[in-house]
């Protein structure tokens, strides 16, 4: 039984039948009715810190993205940067960086970044899936999720790691100590992902916003006064 149940839940959340969440009180409530455990053992995570932890960290995640102040706060940093490709991929990778430990969650994150990288790409002229278009989208996935790895509160699956370690191992692995032990690979992962990505995706001619625009001004003047 205990395998039926968990096979189904793993079909609920595959297809999304009812809210993820539901799906997984609804399995472990089953645990506990057809026997296959007790309820404190069914329900331990929550009277873990690891759970409320998770579950403090997605309700600011979730205030701070829906005041906007988190997309004020990556616009700002994208500001610091030269607007072409090479300038605005940096500015993803520095931005998704920052922003990333603030929200322990990846769909937010994904929510908020991706319209922004095609906000840039409509900017800067690229079309849609070309090669320009597509390698900011892909700086906006790396710096905003890929880089959760760096930071133990950018993603929930973190603190669900260290709460799997021994307690003695989790009283020492502190928020500092985690990203101090992953700055070696924070540091090749944004420099390689970097230089990665400039060298696939960068357009020929690396073209500013502004030099976008003068063009096309030019080339609607230059269209009109031949009419």
């Amino acid at each position: 039984m205990f395998w039926a149940s968990l096979v189904t839940a793993n079909i609920f959340w595959i297809f999304n039948v009812i809210p993820s969440f539901a799906t997984g009180l609804l399995m472990l409530s089953s645990w506990v009715i057809l026997g296959a455990t007790d309820f404190p053992t069914a329900f331990n995570i929550f009277s873990t810190t690891t759970m409320w932890i998770i579950i403090g960290g997605l309700g600011l995640g979730a205030a701070a993205t829906k005041t906007g102040l988190i997309n004020r706060i990556a616009l700002k940093i994208m500001s610091w940067f030269p607007a072409n490709f090479s300038g605005q991929t940096l500015a993803l990778f520095t931005a998704g960086t920052i922003i990333s430990p603030m929200i322990p969650s990846a769909h937010p994150k994904t929510a908020m970044s991706t319209p922004i990288a095609q906000g840039i790409s409509n900017a800067l002229g690229y079309k849609p899936m070309s090669k320009g278009s597509s390698g900011l989208f892909l700086a906006a996935i790396w710096g905003f999720l890929v880089m959760e790895a760096s930071f133990l509160s950018a993603t929930a699956q973190n603190y669900a790691f260290k709460g799997l370690l021994p307690n003695k191992f989790q009283s020492v692995l502190t928020w500092g100590n985690w990203f101090v032990m992953m700055l070696p690979w924070t540091i090749i992962a944004l420099v390689g992902g970097y230089f990665l990505l400039r060298w696939l995706f960068k357009p020929r001619n690396d073209q500013t916003v502004f030099q976008v625009v003068h063009q096309s001004t030019t080339h609607r003047f230059g269209t009109n006064v031949t009419r």
